[in-house]
């Protein structure tokens, strides 16, 4: 069986997926679509975001580069007989220790000190006719996305069935930032993950898998998304590599699409759902239970 991951610019999260894939005796293929920088000072990028989000993105840009020399300093001190990213995770969860974000950041660093042994097809726009073309020579038995750029109708159309994860419980919260948006929200019945196909609405087709979370009350948001992240992953490889694929796909539910997908929530309001978290978490502890 040949699977291939569609991404970009090289997701962290590949190495777990394409570890697990190989371990059950999967060819894995990597579609990347190279990472383009945008274009933050043009008229375009400020009139499509608002004055707000578009100051909000160039804190988020200093922040990154920021975390990136954060992450090039850490890799410098790394010794060389590291531990895989799933020994790390199910160290910190099994045990129900708080995860914090310095070690995330320094597995993370260590997972990318060596990727030599992933195979990448590099595309400069994978929506491309040409890519598309390159993609169907490849001859892949299924297809996955993690971390992969939105995908245009003419993508979707010619290599159905695509499968892909959501951090969040669609279609209450499609879009961005759902982790986030539902401790805005105060709404911690609704944290979990969602396993769907991929169609031209953002996280819009069929439902495959969804699963509901109860967060530890100790962690943060980063550490919530962490381990939603992780899992909803482990659950996306069980999918595709199933024997009853066809079977999962055609039982799969279709959404309510009439409420709209949520936007992305930026630094400030980030800030602001992380205290809501630590109010609920110090004050209230059935918002957020064990």
């Amino acid at each position: 069986m040949r699977v291939g991951v569609i991404t970009r610019g090289r997701s962290p999260w590949i190495h777990l997926v394409e570890s697990e894939l190989r371990a059950r005796g999967i060819e894995v293929v990597i579609l990347n679509e190279i990472a383009r920088k945008r274009n933050l000072l043009g008229w375009r990028f400020l009139r499509r975001r608002g004055i707000v989000n578009y100051l909000d993105s160039l804190f988020l840009v200093f922040w990154r580069k920021a975390s990136a020399k954060a992450i090039a300093i850490i890799k410098k001190v790394l010794p060389e007989n590291v531990t895989s990213l799933r020994t790390a995770a199910d160290r910190n969860f099994d045990d129900s220790r708080p995860l914090s974000f310095s070690s995330v950041l320094r597995q993370l660093a260590r997972e990318l000190k060596d990727d030599a042994n992933i195979t990448y097809e590099d595309f400069v726009r994978i929506n491309a006719s040409e890519a598309i073309n390159s993609i169907k020579k490849l001859r892949l038995d299924r297809l996955m996305t993690c971390g992969a750029p939105l995908l245009g109708k003419k993508f979707i159309h010619n290599l159905k069935p695509i499968l892909n994860t959501h951090c969040g419980i669609a279609p209450n919260y499609r879009g961005s930032s759902p982790v986030h948006w539902a401790v805005y929200n105060r709404d911690f019945d609704n944290i979990g993950y969602t396993i769907h196909m991929v169609s031209p609405a953002v996280d819009g087709g069929n439902v495959i898998v969804q699963k509901k979370v109860k967060p530890n009350p100790e962690w943060s948001l980063i550490e919530i998304e962490w381990y939603l992240m992780r899992t909803m992953y482990l659950d996306l490889i069980e999918v595709i590599s199933s024997d009853d694929f066809p079977q999962k796909l055609a039982q799969a539910a279709s959404q309510d699409l009439s409420k709209d997908s949520w936007p992305p929530m930026g630094y400030f309001r980030t800030m602001l759902a992380q205290r809501i978290l630590k109010r609920c978490q110090k004050y209230n502890q059935h918002c957020c239970p064990k």
